[in-house]
């Protein structure tokens, strides 16, 4: 039991740790993001670009929550790479919109299929510059 508890301790702390923690949250972001989207659409027939969004700003303090607590482990304090934060994702933002306005309107699938090959690309732009960027050890406050 000694060394599988050893063996998780490494494993977190790795980088491979950090790429599942970065999964766990933003897959716990991205349910709260599809749940707003669907909800908007299907029940209030809010326009499928528009509750994207919707979803994506919902998502957000959420994700950011758990980035800087549990997978980038960042001790400042919750204001001080939140403006970064809040930069890369308008940048997101505008790249998944139009991502997915892209797919709606020029390929024949269901919005729910178009949302998750979208977040599937903004997924690996944000690991990388969070990780780079906003929540890096030398990253300036």
């Amino acid at each position: 039991m000694t060394n599988l508890y050893r063996w998780l301790i490494k494993f977190n702390q790795s980088k491979i740790g950090e790429l599942f923690r970065y999964g766990m949250a933003g897959g716990s972001a991205f349910l709260v993001w599809i749940g707003v989207l669907i909800v908007l659409v299907e029940w209030f027939g809010v326009n499928e670009i528009v509750a994207s969004a919707a979803g994506f700003i919902a998502a957000t303090p959420i994700n950011y929550a758990l980035q800087k607590r549990y997978v980038f482990k960042s001790a400042e304090n919750i204001g001080s790479r939140f403006f970064v934060y809040c930069v890369v994702t308008v940048i997101a933002l505008g790249l998944n919109t139009l991502l997915f306005w892209m797919m709606i309107n020029f390929t024949n699938i269901h919005y729910t299929l178009a949302q998750i090959i979208t977040t599937g690309v903004i997924v690996l732009v944000n690991y990388y510059v969070n990780r780079t960027y906003t929540f890096s050890a030398g990253a300036a406050t």
